[in-house]
């Protein structure tokens, strides 16, 4: 199993519309420079496929279910196109796309790497709770 860190749009009303529209479309450099990405869970999944059906609410709140360690306050929506997730341990992104994951350039997985507070294989702190997380 591998330990992911899942990332989310969060921007706020009127906010860069332009660079969120082009992460929906798998162009994450825009939003992510702008600091609209925040990291909202830390979990281990066999794949990205695991990792998709595992942050999507179906039964109920996924973040609710066990071995989800959730990093914002309040819950976060299900997984969906523009979302990033990084391996913490092979040091690689990957973008939620209309049909599966699309791979992040390697320049920006050093920027979400820094946003996350964790060096590539794990190292270094856990990634910051939502009361370290600076309002966007």
């Amino acid at each position: 199993m591998a330990t992911y860190l899942l990332f989310q749009l969060h921007p706020q009303p009127g906010q860069a519309l332009d660079a969120v529209f082009d992460a929906r479309f798998g162009r994450v450099g825009p939003a992510l420079r702008m600091g609209l990405y925040r990291p909202v869970a830390r979990l281990e999944a066999t794949d990205l496929e695991d990792l998709f059906t595992r942050t999507n609410s179906v039964h109920g709140p996924w973040y609710a279910e066990g071995g989800i360690d959730l990093l914002v306050e309040g819950g976060a929506p299900s997984t969906s196109v523009g979302d990033v997730a990084i391996d913490l341990g092979r040091g690689r992104a990957w973008s939620c796309g209309a049909v599966g994951w699309e791979p992040v350039a390697s320049e920006l997985c050093a920027d979400l790497f820094r946003i996350a507070g964790v060096a590539p294989g794990g190292g270094g702190p856990e990634a910051p709770r939502a009361e370290e997380w600076p309002e966007l």
